[in-house]
């Protein structure tokens, strides 16, 4: 009799530790979830910060560069970060509505808001810049954006799209040029010259 109470005790002590066990083991679980809500949250406003720090420099970007346009009222930078282009009356612009060249300075304004975005002092790269914008549009970023996109903006234009007037907008802002030498298509030489440009601010 005596030996079998105390096998009782022995196997309630057991269980007694295994229910402490468990419910110390649910505890750290429960707190490891409540933990990951935190750090989901947290990550969810960073993004939503980010998004918008973005989306405004975005538009200021691009409305510094769209001087003689009205399609585009603003653009919205959605929880995907995917673009929405929208008009005057709240109404969005479909991308079918959108000129090649219009999709090109929304690129360079959307490089200058990342760079603005990110804190950092990073060089801007845009190759082809002039390539399908009209000449008002031309010399607005020659004159009034590159030299402030960054602190160096290096441009890389074809021989076709740089005339000497175009040249002489930009010459003041130049810190450095070179030609890049490229007649087989395979092989480059970069020499001191006029094609590519440095851009940077005094």
């Amino acid at each position: 009799m005596g030996g079998d109470i105390d096998r009782l005790k022995r196997d309630l002590a057991e269980q007694e530790t295994r229910l402490t066990k468990a419910d110390i083991n649910d505890r750290k679980v429960s707190r490891a979830r409540q933990a990951q809500k935190l750090f989901e949250h947290y990550k969810q406003c960073l993004k939503e910060k980010r998004r918008s720090q973005i989306e405004v420099a975005l538009n200021n970007h691009f409305h510094a560069l769209m001087t003689s346009h009205s399609q585009i009222a603003s653009i919205r930078i959605e929880d995907s970060f995917a673009m929405t282009y929208v008009d005057k009356n709240n109404q969005i612009v479909g991308m079918a509505n959108i000129s090649a060249g219009m999709k090109q300075l929304t690129a360079q304004a959307l490089l200058g808001a990342l760079s603005e975005a990110s804190g950092k002092s990073v060089p801007m790269i845009v190759d082809t810049p002039l390539a399908r914008i009209d000449r008002a549009h031309q010399e607005n970023l020659l004159t009034n954006y590159y030299p402030k996109a960054a602190r160096q903006v290096i441009v890389l234009p074809t021989d076709s799209e740089l005339d000497a007037e175009k040249y002489a907008l930009l010459k003041p802002h130049i810190a450095a040029e070179f030609r890049l030498e490229n007649p087989d298509g395979v092989h480059t030489k970069v020499r001191p010259g006029q094609a590519m440009y440095l851009v940077e601010r005094a």
